[in-house]
């Protein structure tokens, strides 16, 4: 009998509860409004799945700069283990885990500006591991909600809030004066459907608005826009052109994931399409260069 229970706590997991009062969410993460999605060695289709609902979320915009990112959201994981420890997941509840542990994925948030850490989570894998990215996801959307966060502005020394539809209407105005960064995130309003109706058309117009202003992202938000055929004519040799342009400027973070669409584009494409495209581009940059002088 005690040779049957000491092997009952090396093959089983136990999660015991232990109470406890939830700690309050930061105020960064609250507050935040864009966020970089960063895959730290987890498997592409658990990331996929992780990715989806935080997108579906769409408490927070997903941007693929990260000068641009309120804050950075990693998600990694680690094989299974044996052992005993205490682990705190998302309700700061701690939980006492006995015995062998399975596959776990580790959620991470940051503050992209100061690194400080603002939230973490983790969640043991499941028979279908997409739950578990589904569990991190949910458990974040439980603590904060599904609202943005109004947009935080100065008035007479005072930090107040700025409501939702002043955002948008700030938003229009910088866009119609011709902010790249406004338009930009006018597009990507329209192309998720974000506070808005969604229309791939109208996420055209303003990511070519910001990219023919040299804002890199939009530049490839406008590549994929032709690549797929969404608001535009579908056209590989557009698509190519602006996405060989982003991937020229982007940052290294940006790097892969840009150089990456446009080789995807570059295998659908017939030679005289590739030398059209390559073309297109150099007299932009042509055309850029001569507007300096």
């Amino acid at each position: 009998m005690l040779r049957f229970s000491a092997l009952a706590l090396v093959l089983f997991t136990i999660v015991i509860p232990v109470s406890g009062q939830q700690a309050p969410v930061p105020v960064k993460l609250q507050e935040a409004r864009t966020a970089l999605l960063v895959n730290e060695g987890t498997w592409i289709r658990v990331f996929d799945k992780f990715y989806s609902d935080f997108e579906k979320w769409g408490r927070f915009t997903i941007v693929q700069d990260r000068n641009q990112a309120d804050i950075v959201v990693v998600l990694s994981g680690t094989p299974g283990e044996s052992g005993a420890g205490v682990a705190v997941g998302a309700t700061g509840v701690p939980t006492v885990v006995v015995g062998g542990s399975d596959p776990k994925y580790f959620l991470r948030i940051t503050d992209r500006r100061d690194g400080s850490v603002l939230w973490s989570d983790v969640a043991y894998a499941s028979f279908l591991l997409s739950n578990s990215a589904k569990k991190l996801v949910a458990n974040l959307r439980e603590r904060i909600g599904a609202r943005a966060a109004p947009q935080r502005t100065q008035e007479a020394g005072n930090t107040v809030a700025m409501p939702r539809a002043a955002q948008t209407s700030d938003i229009h105005c910088r866009a119609e004066q011709g902010d790249a960064e406004a338009q930009y995130v006018l597009g990507v309003s329209y192309n998720t459907g974000k506070d808005t109706t969604q229309d791939y058309g109208a996420a055209a117009r303003w990511f070519r608005k910001a990219a023919e202003q040299g804002h890199t992202p939009a530049m490839y938000s406008l590549g994929l826009l032709y690549q797929t055929g969404l608001g535009v004519p579908q056209d590989y040799v557009e698509a190519h052109k602006w996405l060989n342009l982003a991937t020229s400027r982007a940052s290294t973070d940006q790097q892969l994931t840009f150089a990456s669409a446009r080789d995807a584009v570059t295998k659908l494409m017939t030679p005289e399409q590739l030398a059209d495209a390559q073309k297109r581009a150099r007299e932009w940059l042509d055309a850029v260069e001569s507007k300096k002088r």
